[in-house]
């Protein structure tokens, strides 16, 4: 009897060894992990909305690294919003008939990119090693698995001087103006891309001739 007592014991022992680690409750984990980035919530009273998982994603891989971390994601995010940014002002800029010399006029959007490499190589090619030595110096690498000297999307730059001077409360409430306005152009760029691609797909934009 004993002996069945200890064989049922280490087969009980042996099984618990190979079950998996209980984790924390998914949504628990994303408010842990959201709280510190700015504009996580705002729209939905403080829940994080986050349905595809994106702000764990890398907690399925940890060993292999092979998803992003959150820090990387927002960095993303902000990057891409600014490009949007800049890319929305010029495309609407250009639209309505201003243009800076040597650069295409009279040409649509989808057309200038093209029109000004050929119009003027040699500032273009400026342009495109200025962008290449900034990606490279601030290049997220560590981002990947959360790491990093500064936080997503924070190079340093204060040419002003202002930064110094704002609260707290004050620095949290631009970058939230700045999150939504780049996640606003991003919708924005995509609507000009399917307005352009798809016709009709997009009416105010078609009316307005872009």
């Amino acid at each position: 009897m004993m002996y069945k007592a200890l064989c049922l014991a280490a087969a009980v022992a042996g099984a618990a060894a190979f079950q998996a680690p209980v984790r924390r409750n998914a949504r628990t984990m994303r408010m842990a992990l959201v709280d510190e980035y700015v504009g996580a919530s705002e729209e939905f009273g403080g829940e994080v909305w986050d349905p595809m998982g994106f702000s764990v994603v890398s907690d399925t891989s940890p060993e292999l690294n092979t998803l992003p971390h959150l820090k990387w994601l927002r960095e993303a995010e902000l990057k891409h919003g600014r490009i949007c940014m800049l890319a929305t002002v010029g495309i609407v800029t250009t639209q309505s008939g201003a243009h800076l010399q040597y650069y295409p006029d009279g040409v649509a959007w989808t057309d200038a990119f093209n029109q000004a490499l050929y119009n003027n190589p040699v500032g273009m090619a400026q342009i495109f090693i200025a962008i290449a030595i900034a990606e490279g110096y601030y290049f997220p690498g560590e981002m990947w698995t959360g790491g990093g000297d500064r936080d997503a999307g924070d190079f340093g730059w204060d040419f002003t001087g202002r930064r110094k001077k704002l609260s707290a409360e004050a620095m949290d409430k631009l970058k939230l103006q700045e999150l939504k306005n780049g996640r606003a152009a991003m919708i924005a760029m995509a609507a000009f891309a399917s307005a352009h691609s798809i016709a009709g797909s997009v009416p105010p934009i078609t009316a307005l001739g872009f």
